[in-house]
């Protein structure tokens, strides 16, 4: 790498905004070339200088009075019916968007509620047949078919 080359790469360098390919380039470079290695301390200087200066000038800055000059700006400001009337219909308001949502939830929870409380019709009585025990002797016919009183 040449010295024009370095001079001109040195306050990307500086930055460190070069590839790191570069920047090894310009390292080795301004380390064996005395008057590039100058103009990296050069930079180096100018960048403190000029921090030191910002510091200072920043620190003098009196801001205490800054809020009492800003707050009186922040009240609100009231809105014509009209203005309004518009706001609402441009910017829903998060009930609005959860209100679909309610309403569903809701109409789940009723359909729940009328299937539990809806009465049940009683399921017919299921017939079981008993299977005969060879020990116990079947009734005769005509006590079967006998009419209760």
């Amino acid at each position: 790498m040449t010295c024009r080359e370095t001079l001109n790469l040195l306050p990307l360098f500086f930055d460190g905004e070069l590839e790191p390919r570069q920047m090894r380039a310009v390292a080795m470079h301004s380390t064996r070339c005395a008057p590039c290695e100058a103009a990296l301390r050069e930079i180096e200087r100018l960048q403190e200088v000029v921090s030191s200066t910002l510091n200072t000038r920043v620190d003098e800055i009196d801001l205490s009075g800054l809020w009492t000059a800003i707050e009186p700006r922040l009240r609100a400001r009231q809105l014509s019916w009209w203005e309004r009337v518009r706001a609402h219909w441009q910017d829903p308001s998060p009930w609005e968007l959860r209100l679909p949502a309610f309403a569903a939830a809701a109409a789940i929870a009723l359909r729940c509620v009328a299937v539990l409380t809806a009465p049940r019709a009683e399921p017919a009585p299921e017939r079981h047949e008993v299977a005969e025990d060879p020990r116990v002797e079947a009734p005769p016919p005509e006590v079967m078919h006998r009419d209760p009183l």
